[in-house]
């Protein structure tokens, strides 16, 4: 009877193990469900990366035009209020077809995210629940099982 006890807590304590193993591997920190989470939030920032070179080559071919046509370094300097000694200023209202100067958005930033994951904390005390369920299922079963017991002492009524 009493290795069958010392049978059962070992039992249990190897479930209340696989359970804290098999929590850790789908819904802990380091888990299933957080390294997917963090695969979409990796594509997410893949993304923005190309955004980001895109910006900078546009701005690249753009630095160089500015460089090398003396006409275009002019022109943008007269849409930002330089004028030449000979030259005077005329404002015209935007009409219509006017394009707006454009401007170059740097890059978005992704938010911090913590992954969907349970802390180790809550893992333990989960897998501590299930080792002793099983523990109190187990014995409840044997207490079930056991045939039913004499009295050591019969009473002198009962013959």
């Amino acid at each position: 009877m009493r290795s069958l006890t010392i049978q059962r807590v070992l039992v249990a304590v190897y479930v209340t193990a696989a359970a804290y193993c098999a929590l850790s591997v789908v819904a802990g920190p380091a888990g299933l469900i957080s390294y997917g989470q963090l695969e979409g939030r990796r594509g997410e920032m893949e993304g923005n990366l190309e955004a980001l070179k895109a910006t900078n080559a546009s701005l690249q071919t753009e630095l160089a035009s500015l460089q090398s046509d003396p006409d275009r370094l002019g022109r943008e300097a007269r849409a930002l209020g330089f004028l030449a000694k000979d030259e005077t200023s005329l404002i015209l209202p935007q009409g219509a077809g006017a394009a707006a100067p454009k401007k170059f958005e740097a890059g978005r930033v992704l938010p911090y995210a913590a992954p969907p994951a349970l802390s180790d904390e809550s893992i333990k005390t989960i897998s501590f629940a299930i080792g002793l369920a099983s523990l109190i299922g187990s014995l409840a079963a044997d207490l079930r099982r056991s045939p039913a017991r004499k009295p050591l002492v019969s009473h002198p009524l009962q013959r």
